[in-house]
This record gives structure tokens, C-alpha cells and sequence, in this order.
């Protein structure tokens, strides 16, 4: 049940005969409270969903049990995420921030425990997208991950699949060398503990793999029954932290487990970084589907699946014609001694300009000279804000009207416009029509998660058409 209240009616809820939470809703990035709810922990549903956040929202919660042994404990986010548990404990009148507002939480359902009277209730809470509808969250989830499993989320950079029939080691590896976590005894003594919540998933993916019936293998039944391992209780649900998945050993059997069960259950990349790699392969579909081959860049070089990095570069072929698709490339300054480190971009940047980085650059070439660019910027933000063009991205987009063109061939900057196209690309809203509005050579266009491709291959359409009509000219004045 959820009930709204002011400030000035807190003190009489905390006579309440149930426990409950308290959510405070905040303005990010100033701390003023703007909301409050008051749930009330009674007649729960097993993973019920108690309340819902913004993907964006500053949140703090207060638990306020009736009995002081009361707790609660809450999957949230942490700074310290990499090197810490996700969950946190939270007791009498206790209050903590579960989300610190900005772009840093991941859409999805986490979990809560309310340990009460010796009972244990598992709940949940909502995280929602801000930017735009869940279906297109998951579209944009299930568009990465078909063309390259699991890139939307967040994992070790390599994919580790293992053999079924060699896990032995791997958990061996585990039992000599687990998890732990630092505790204090009774005596107030730091003591090192396997007793964490990386161990207790650990447990119930080993009982899973056990009981699959894909292993002829007994050697589960001694790690679990005969180690440390009998010692800890097993989780209810599997919600690996990054610490389990960044450790070489847990990610491996964290693998076979997704492998044997079906499902990828690796955690989510937030929003944001997953839009603006949907948006870098559909610029890399729309290219192939004009009959451009892929030849070098990324995969190409390498046998394994890693996230795309910052700079990366993808190069595309056809007949005398190619294609420089870049990812986050930090352009470097438009003087000849830096620019001979790096020649792999045509594009420099004045040394007064502070946007360096274009999300996504791509250069046009035929018979090996630099004909054109277009730089596209991602923006994870709602039209109206696009509309309202902060002062940051005006600026911006500007600035790449200015980039310099470096000839590598005579090894210096040539009077002639670097960038020919800058598009900002955002999520079409619900209730948006699709409306392409340009203001010279910048163009605001929506992407429309049915059908994005079209709009993106238009324009790259039109800068190739007329890299025939301006090459032989652009050739003869600079030889």
C-alpha cells in the first residue's frame, strides 16, 4: 500500500504496528526533497513490486520496522560497485541513497529482503527508462545481442566458454582461491570470510549445473559437501555482482551456467551507453547493406567478443570506395607534429575547441584520398530537451563545423572543410512525429526503433553520391 504524505506528517507514522519504507524522492543535482512515499511492508506477495524509479532519479530510502531486529536489505547502486557487494543493509530508522541521480542506474527489476520474525520476504523495485518507452529498451537490448551476444551488457571482456567436461579445475581454482569478504568475530577481531554474497550465487549455480543431468561427473557433490562451500547457504535468486563476474574462475562457471540454462542473466549496460551503441551498429548495417564489405576493425582483427572501445575503428570496402566508421574518437590537434603519432583519421580539431570526441565519426574515401565526413552525435535525452539545445550542445555541434582536414599524404592541414554533415541522432517519443528538422549542414533526427536504419542510410547515401562529382576536382587542386 502506498500512501503520500508532507514533512509535517512523518512523526505519526512512526507509531506504525507494520513496518515501512520511506521513499524520498530528490532533485538531482541539488538535495530538495520534491516527493515521499510511505509504503507499508504488510500482506507482501512474493517478488512484488513495491515502487518504481526514473532511470535519472536521486533517491533515498528510510526503513522503519516495528521490532528493532527487524532488517532490511537492498540492491542498489554503489559507487564502489566493482569492489563491493550490491546489496545493502539497512536497520531501524536507517537511511540510505539508493540511486544518486544522473546517468548511472540500469533499467530492471532488483531485489529486496525484508527479514522479519524469522522470516525472510523477497521482494522488488523497478528501475524505468526515462528517455524512452521499455519496449525500446529492449528492442535496442535484443538488436545488440543478435548481432553480437551479449555486447549489451556489462561482462568480462572476453566471452569465456568452457569445456562441460572441465570444470573440475575451474572450481578447484574457486575453493583455493574464493571470494572473501572482511569481518569482524565477536571479539571485535578482523577475520577473513567466504560468507558473501558472490559465494552464496556461486552455490546455487553449482546446484543448478548438478542438477542439469548435462554432466556424467560426480566431483560437484565433493566441492559442495566436502569445502568451505557446505558452510554457506545458497541464494534464492542468481544476481551475479561485478566482482563475481570480473574473477576469471566465476565468470567461467557464471558461462557454462548461462550456457546450460538457456539464459543471459549478465547485468545490463545502463541505457545511455546502450543507445549509442545501437546507434554505431546501425550506422554499421546501414553501410554493409549498400554493398560495402566490412574488411578490418574490431572483430575482424580479433577471435574474441570485447565491448567497443573508445577509438575504435571500422573499415569498409567497395571497388575503389571506402568507408572510416569510428567509435568515440578523440581527434587530435591540428599541428603537424602531433598529427604524425596517428594518421588514422583525416579529421583534426583546432586547438581552441573543447568537444575533441565525436560519439561516432565517419570518413569518406575513393582511390585512397579523403573525400568527405559526418560526424553523428547520440543524445539519450527526450525532444524536449533537444529542443531546448543547452548551452553544452549547441556548443558543440558548432565546433565540429570548424574541424580541419589533415592530408597524411604531404603531412599537413589543408584549406578544406573537414566535416561535410552533423547529425544529432535521440530516441523518437512516444507521441513524436517523425520530423527531421536542419539548420544548414546540422540535422536533429529522431530514431524510430521500427525502422531506424532508413533515415541514418539516407544521408550516408547522399555523401556518397557525391564523392564522384567532387573527387577528380578535390584531386587536381591538391597535387
Amino acid at each position: 500500500m502506498v500512501t503520500q504524505f508532507n514533512s509535517n506528517e512523518l512523526k505519526k507514522y512512526l507509531v506504525e504496528s507494520s513496518p515501512y519504507l520511506i521513499i524520498e524522492r530528490k532533485n538531482y543535482p541539488i538535495n530538495s526533497i520534491i516527493k515521499k512515499q510511505k509504503i507499508i511492508l504488510d500482506n507482501l506477495s512474493h517478488h512484488e513490486v513495491l515502487f518504481k524509479i526514473g532511470e535519472f532519479e536521486k533517491v533515498d530510502i528510510v526503513f522503519v520496522p516495528n521490532e528493532k531486529n527487524d532488517i532490511l536489505e537492498i540492491e542498489c547502486y554503489n559507487e564502489q560497485y566493482e569492489n563491493d557487494d550490491t546489496i545493502k543493509i539497512i536497520k531501524n530508522k536507517e537511511r540510505i541513497n539508493i540511486s544518486p541521480g544522473g546517468d548511472s542506474l540500469v533499467p530492471g527489476k532488483y531485489l529486496i529482503k525484508l527479514k522479519r520474525k524469522q522470516k525472510i520476504y523477497e521482494l522488488l523495485y523497478e528501475i524505468i527508462s526515462s528517455n524512452t518507452k521499455t519496449d525500446n529498451t529492449k528492442i535496442m537490448r535484443e538488436y545488440i545481442d543478435r548481432h553480437f551476444e551479449n555486447l549489451s551488457k556489462n561482462k568480462n571482456s572476453k566471452v569465456l566458454v568452457t569445456d562441460k567436461k572441465c570444470l573440475s579445475p575451474i572450481i578447484s581454482n574457486i575453493i583455493n582461491n574464493p571470494i572473501t569478504n572482511i569481518s569482524k568475530d565477536r571479539f571485535n577481531k578482523k577475520i577473513i570470510t567466504t560468507d558473501n554474497i558472490e559465494n552464496k550465487n556461486l552455490k546455487t549455480i553449482l546446484i543448478s549445473l548438478k542438477n542439469s543431468n548435462e554432466y556424467k561427473d560426480n566431483y560437484f557433490d565433493f566441492f559442495l559437501e566436502q569445502t568451505w562451500l557446505k558452510d554457506i547457504k545458497a541464494s534464492k535468486i542468481i544476481k551475479p555482482t561485478i566482482r563475481f563476474i570480473k574473477d576469471i574462475n566465476y565468470g567461467k562457471i557464471y558461462e557454462e551456467y548461462n550456457i546450460s540454462s538457456k539464459d543471459k542473466k549478465l547485468p545490463y549496460k545502463k541505457n545511455s551507453s546502450l543507445f549509442e551503441i545501437y546507434s554505431f551498429l546501425i550506422i554499421k548495417e546501414a553501410i554493409e547493406s549498400i554493398g560495402f564489405k566490412w574488411v578490418s576493425g574490431w572483430l575482424k582483427d580479433s577471435d574474441n567478443l570485447s565491448d567497443i572501445k573508445k577509438g575504435e575503428l571500422l573499415v569498409f570496402k567497395k571497388e575503389n570506395k571506402k568507408i572510416k566508421l569510428f567509435f568515440e574518437k578523440s581527434l587530435l590537434i591540428s599541428n603537424d607534429l602531433v598529427l604524425k603519432k596517428d594518421e588514422t583519421s583525416q579529421v583534426s580539431s583546432p586547438i581552441d575547441i573543447k568537444c575533441k570526441t565525436p560519439d561516432i565519426l565517419i570518413e569518406f574515401y575513393k582511390n585512397d584520398n579523403f573525400i568527405d565526413s559526418m560526424i553523428v552525435e547520440v543524445k539519450y535525452r527526450k525532444q524536449i530537451y533537444i529542443d531546448k539545445l543547452y548551452q553544452d550542445m549547441s556548443n558543440q555541434l558548432l565546433s565540429y563545423r570548424r574541424m580541419d582536414f589533415y592530408d597524411s599524404k604531404v603531412k599537413k592541414v589543408i584549406d578544406k572543410k573537414a566535416v561535410k554533415k552533423i547529425l544529432l541522432i535521440y530516441p523518437m517519443q512516444e507521441s513524436e512525429k517523425e520530423e527531421h528538422r536542419i539548420y544548414e549542414d546540422i540535422m536533429f533526427l529522431p530514431i524510430d526503433f521500427k525502422n531506424p536504419i532508413e533515415d541514418i542510410l539516407i544521408e550516408i547515401k547522399y555523401l556518397l553520391n557525391e564523392i564522384d562529382t567532387i573527387n577528380d576536382l578535390f584531386v587536381a587542386s591538391t597535387v
